[in-house]
């Protein structure tokens, strides 16, 4: 059996093949696609009967594409519809680990002659911080009593920083993952100062920008 493709001419040959008597009006077969009337198509040439299937398929096509369409013109939310945006803010936080450190300083006369103590390589710390702005590493004097520094210069940053009684920092950038250093430290003695062992004289904190 040869098949022809479906047309309007092929429609009108088909429709003239109709019995007079026929119930179908008009693009009957299309109707009776839908609407199951059978009965109706069972007067129809077998030639004609066998295109049903494929009228169906595309008209179901049809159907499937223009509801499609009608989704994508859809208008988009109007000014009635809410919208909910939910963002997450992490505070900036920094933390310094202690990986080593002296315990003690030693004064030798030495020394108190020349004035000041050379302590290389005495701390390293590791520095974790999340602030884009970068954080604040601060040196303070632990409060040892009569301590012998009068001020400290704090080497193994890039720069020098010195350290007065009332303490000092220095700014540094923001890093990913965490960051250590290994510093050494020049202490200038008072002129009282007199030879011994004692604590440790200087702390070490972090804080965030």
């Amino acid at each position: 059996m040869i098949h022809r493709p479906i047309s309007d001419e092929l429609l009108a040959e088909a429709k003239d093949q109709l019995p007079k008597r026929s119930c179908l009006p008009r693009g009957a077969v299309v109707a009776a696609a839908f609407a199951g009337a059978y009965r109706c198509l069972e007067e129809l040439p077998m030639a004609f009967r066998r295109l049903v299937p494929t009228l169906i398929a595309l008209l179901s096509l049809a159907h499937a594409a223009g509801a499609r369409n009608a989704l994508a013109d859809r208008p988009s939310p109007g000014p009635g519809t809410a919208r909910i945006q939910v963002t997450a803010t992490v505070p900036p936080r920094a933390s310094i680990t202690v990986l080593h450190q002296e315990k003690f300083l030693n004064v030798t006369p030495e020394d108190v002659s020349r004035g000041y103590v050379i302590a290389p390589a005495v701390s390293r710390i590791e520095v974790r911080e999340n602030s884009p702005r970068g954080y604040l590493l601060v040196f303070e004097e632990s409060g040892v009593p009569e301590s012998p520094v009068e001020r400290v210069l704090v080497r193994g940053l890039g720069a020098e920083i010195e350290v007065g009684p009332g303490g000092g920092f220095v700014p540094r950038p923001h890093a990913r993952g965490p960051v250590s250093a290994e510093l050494s430290y020049r202490f200038s003695l008072s002129r009282d100062a007199r030879p011994g062992t004692y604590p440790w004289p200087l702390s070490v904190s972090v804080r965030p920008l």
